[in-house]
């Protein structure tokens, strides 16, 4: 059986899928299969694809009828795979090439490790270097009670959850697919991290292996919440997404349905109520609500205008 499954999701990917599929073939680690899910891409995309698969038996290309979006695609591909470890992969990023070995190596010696990744550099459209993630954010891997209160304890750039780079870490598969995966809310990747956070410890691979490409056209640059909300699900309404609220939601569901006592689930509880109190966030929630409760308004009373206007 294959080792590594890598996932690639992808919706118009060109002008950086050739230089990323190099990358990821070129790995140490060469006993690997790479999916592809490609939702119906408009450029290049589907082109570029075909001729690696054509090229490399390892790559198996798929691609949707409609684009349904980026959690949807994102999670094709974790059901699509069959290896026993994942990673996630990016269209527009790049690997060092030993990183994949070097993360599988850390789940193959210690079996209670759900997710191991790398340190990050962050590069721009050109590829020139741009910054280095923070390598010396706080982290207690006791248990899954310290695991949670590590990430959303003190200010969001103190945290691991703060761009979320470990999602891009070679995680167990079978763990994977006992989460929720990604939903469609404009923080799903949080979410999806906390429910990791609790299901197992993580490791960090001190080397800096994987490179993130920030551009115009990234998910999360200078985008408000409703496009981010848009790219995860293009079908879902126009309406403020509640980014607040939803991470509550997320991160009660969490603690409700991970494998955890009795005594650490009641503590895991006292660590999100602390996160809702802190930092204004009720205030912040209950703001959301009005939002959302006058977008109601303001769409009964324009839909009740368009039936006067044609009356029968």
């Amino acid at each position: 059986m294959t080792r590594v499954s890598v996932g690639l999701p992808v919706y118009n990917g060109d002008p950086y899928l050739e230089e990323a599929l190099t990358s990821l073939l070129a790995q140490t680690h060469t006993d690997l299969e790479v999916v592809i899910s490609d939702n119906a891409s408009t450029d290049r995309t589907q082109e570029i694809c075909e001729a690696f698969a054509a090229r490399d038996p390892r790559v198996r290309y798929i691609r949707q009828p409609v684009n349904q979006g980026a959690a949807f695609n994102h999670n094709a591909v974790v059901r699509a795979a069959t290896a026993p470890y994942f990673r996630w992969y990016s269209y527009d990023d790049r690997l060092d090439p030993r990183c994949i070995e070097a993360c599988a190596a850390v789940l193959d010696a210690e079996p209670d490790v759900v997710l191991a990744w790398p340190l990050t550099t962050v590069i721009g459209a050109d590829g020139a270097v741009v910054s280095d993630y923070r390598d010396d954010l706080p982290f207690d891997n006791r248990s899954p009670v310290t695991r949670l209160r590590s990430l959303l304890d003190g200010p969001t750039d103190q945290t691991h959850l703060h761009m979320c780079y470990p999602v891009y870490g070679v995680v167990r598969r079978e763990v994977f697919l006992s989460t929720h995966l990604l939903g469609s809310n404009p923080a799903a990747d949080t979410t999806l991290l906390v429910e990791l956070a609790l299901r197992g410890r993580w490791r960090l691979v001190p080397e800096r292996l994987f490179y993130n490409r920030r551009h115009a056209a990234s998910s999360a640059v200078d985008k408000s919440p409703e496009q981010i909300a848009s790219w995860f699900d293009p079908s879902a309404r126009s309406t403020f997404p509640m980014p607040q609220s939803r991470l509550l939601v997320g991160y009660l569901r969490a603690v409700a349905t991970s494998p955890l006592s009795l005594g650490e689930r009641v503590r895991c509880l006292g660590i999100v109520l602390g996160w809702l109190t802190s930092h204004r966030r009720t205030r912040i929630i209950l703001g959301e609500f009005r939002i959302r409760a006058r977008q109601a308004v303001q769409r009964r009373v324009s839909a009740r205008g368009r039936g006067l206007a044609h009356p029968g």
